[in-house]
Order: C-alpha cells, then sequence, then structure tokens
C-alpha cells in the first residue's frame, strides 16, 4: 500500500504505519528508539523503489533496512568511543593531532555540534507528531532546512543528503525549506529551555535560531516585484 501511494503522509497509510511501528516494536529494544525512528525515515523515502513482490518479500526487505540502521549505530558507537579516548590521550594545551585521513579537530567538533543540533530536532518532531508518517515528512522537511540555513549546502548536495527514492524540483525542494523553519524553531527554543545553565547550549541553539529566522530581502514581497530586483 505504502509503495503504490501518491501521498505516503496521508491518512490511508495510517494503518500500513501502525503496522510497520508493531512490527519494529517487535524486534527492537527499548534503547534502540533511534533505530527504530531511522528505520521509519528509510521507508518514507525509499519504499517507493521497493521490488518485492509480495509480504515475504517485504519482509526481507524491511530486515534488510533495520540490519543496516543497525550496523550503522554500533559504528557511530565506536566512533564515538574511539573520539572520547582520542580527547582524553591528549595532552592538556596541546593540539591533538587527528589521524591520517581524519578530517581536523575544528572540522569534527563542528559536525558533531550539528549532529546534536539535528538530534534535538529529531527528537522535539517524534515528540510532536502523532503518526508515523507525518513525523517522518517533518523529519525530512526539517533536516533540508537545517542543511541549506545551517550547513549552508546547494540544492544538488541537499538531495543527496535526504537520499529520496524519487527526484524532487528544486521549487518544491525551497517550499521544505520553508516548511522545515517551524519545526527546527520549536526545537531549539525547547532545546534551550531544557539546559539554562548549558553555555554550549544556549550559544548552539541561539545561532540556529538566527539561521532559521533570518529572512531573505525580498521574502514577503509579490513575485512580479522579485523579477524587477
Amino acid at each position: 500500500m505504502l509503495r503504490a501511494a501518491p501521498d505516503r503522509g496521508s491518512r490511508r497509510c495510517d494503518a500500513a504505519w501502525s503496522a510497520l511501528e508493531a512490527w519494529l516494536g517487535a524486534r527492537l529494544r527499548h534503547d534502540e528508539e533511534d533505530i527504530h525512528q531511522e528505520v521509519l525515515v528509510a521507508v518514507f523515502r525509499r519504499v517507493g523503489m521497493m521490488e518485492a513482490q509480495g509480504p515475504g518479500q517485504a519482509l526481507v526487505w524491511l530486515s534488510a533496512i533495520l540490519k543496516n540502521k543497525r550496523i550503522d549505530a554500533l559504528r557511530r558507537k565506536q566512533l564515538q568511543r574511539e573520539r572520547h579516548s582520542d580527547l582524553h590521550e591528549g595532552v592538556p594545551g596541546e593540539r591533538v593531532a587527528a589521524p591520517e585521513g581524519d578530517p581536523p579537530r575544528s572540522a569534527r567538533d563542528a559536525e558533531e555540534t550539528l549532529a546534536r543540533v539535528e538530534a534535538a530536532v529529531r527528537d522535539h518532531v517524534d515528540a510532536s507528531e502523532k503518526t508515523p508518517s507525518s513525523r517522518a515528512g517533518r523529519r525530512l522537511r526539517a533536516q533540508a532546512c537545517l542543511d541549506r540555513l545551517v550547513r549552508g549546502l546547494e540544492a544538488d548536495a541537499i538531495l543527496e543528503r535526504l537520499a529520496l527514492d524519487e527526484p524532487i524540483s528544486r521549487g518544491l525542494l525551497d517550499k521544505w525549506v520553508e516548511r522545515g523553519r517551524a519545526p527546527i524553531e520549536a526545537a531549539m527554543t525547547a532545546w534551550a529551555a531544557s539546559a539554562p545553565d548549558d553555555e554550549d547550549v544556549q550559544r548552539v541553539a541561539s545561532h540556529v535560531l538566527e539561521r532559521v529566522r533570518a529572512r531573505r530581502a525580498d521574502q514577503g514581497r509579490p513575485r512580479p516585484a522579485r523579477r524587477k530586483h
């Protein structure tokens, strides 16, 4: 049903999403909520490309996604352990050399900060949206907005990161970016409020809010007026 649905976020698909959540709930531990959400988003993105001919093949396809997401989670944990160890082995006040082939420490720190922002946005969307389809759709729009306004990526790079199973127009991507502002603003406001004494959280949330709230100089003008300038 999801594969053929023109709008996977419609209420007609709620039963299919609920069945998928039940299937995941029976296979995931309570501490694997991130994997649960990542599988839902992956299905939302890729189900149109699924070539399964029946329920059995569809389960094989789903099981492969679940397995890959678990492997990804294990790799992230291993990388976090290695970075933690690397930081503690460095001499205080001395620059810690990055392993050959790794990005510089500053680039890794920036990426880790962005990962914290993305996690805060995902958590807020997951807590505020009632259905799996609405959560998956809103997470995609928020991700597009973060990639454009915070990471500063161009359209091609954003589309590559979103890994959609079907291409979308630049115009639709622009709409996703605009619609992604609201959940990011709500998430950053809630994140800052949850850690009033954490200077890093306050600084990062403030920076993201500034980017997300900024508008182009021609925002809101009639389209003919835009073309004249």
